[in-house]
């Protein structure tokens, strides 16, 4: 990245998003007024292009899943198994509704603005950085799995899995 000339990097910067995703050279500051200009970064969001996108469709689909569940309800008088209900929360843990979230999104770009790639000037760095960031997700999730397993064995109470399924 860091050799490709400015007329392409021009492409993968997002300044709305405060360089937090894309290309960064010199926006992020070290001390003060001081620009770090000593590296590049290329910054994405490893699992998803749109973050924004994707929990709005997880919503979507947890509401149809409920949806689904009561309607079920009297067919399934007998049977203890509680629903599954996902929902995004405010910090006091209190749901918040679409708007609210997409309020949330629109106001924190650098954690929501979607992924740029530069697909014409290194069009193998999407797949590649991608599938990366899968094996870094999928070895946090073992090494969660392990960290569980050991406070489980020494902490009675605490809650199976709790770290794994963050």
């Amino acid at each position: 990245m860091a050799t490709l000339p400015p007329s392409q990097l021009c492409h993968v910067e997002c300044p709305t998003a405060g360089y937090q995703v894309g290309w960064s050279h010199g926006r992020e500051r070290v001390e003060g007024d001081r620009f770090d200009r000593g590296k590049g970064s290329f910054y994405f969001n490893p699992l998803v292009d749109d973050l924004g996108v994707a929990v709005m469709n997880r919503r979507k689909m947890m509401r149809r899943l409920d949806a689904s569940d009561a309607a079920n309800a009297d067919d399934d008088a007998d049977d203890d198994q509680p629903t599954t209900t996902i929902t995004n929360s405010n910090s006091n843990g209190e749901p918040i509704d679409d708007a609210q979230f997409q309020m949330v999104a629109r106001s924190n770009p650098a954690f929501f603005a979607p992924n740029v790639w530069p697909t014409e000037s290194v069009p193998e760095l999407e797949d590649v950085a991608k599938e990366m960031g899968r094996l870094i997700c999928s070895v946090g999730r073992l090494v969660a799995r392990l960290c569980d397993g050991y406070v489980e064995s020494r902490c009675p109470g605490y809650p199976r899995g709790k770290l794994e399924a963050v």
